[in-house]
């Protein structure tokens, strides 16, 4: 048994961590969402203070799952998971819909 790998029913295994994969993506999208919204009015004002608000709480959340769950190998294998999947859907697939449109 590696220090990566954990036993369920008699097997080894390694997964992802779901959680950090999670996190890490939402986080990613709202902040490139919230960065990149125009100054607006108070509804604008108040989107934005919600978007904070949920970034922080996903924040905490991976605080307690780095410090409670999953194995290192699989928390890192998750947040780079979760940083792949935005930027290939959201930086190059996104770009890609674009350049297809005019």
């Amino acid at each position: 048994k590696q220090w990566y790998q954990r036993r369920v029913r008699g097997r080894y295994f390694m997964d992802i961590s779901g959680h950090m994969f999670m996190l890490v993506f939402c986080n990613l999208f709202l902040e490139s969402h919230a960065t990149t919204e125009e100054e607006g009015g108070v509804f604008e004002g108040t989107v934005r203070g919600v978007t904070k608000v949920m970034v922080s709480l996903f924040e905490l959340m991976m605080v307690c799952t780095v410090i409670y769950w999953h194995s290192p190998a699989e928390k890192i294998l998750g947040t780079l998971t979760g940083v792949a999947g935005y930027t290939l859907i959201f930086k190059k697939f996104h770009s890609f819909i674009r350049l297809n449109e005019t």
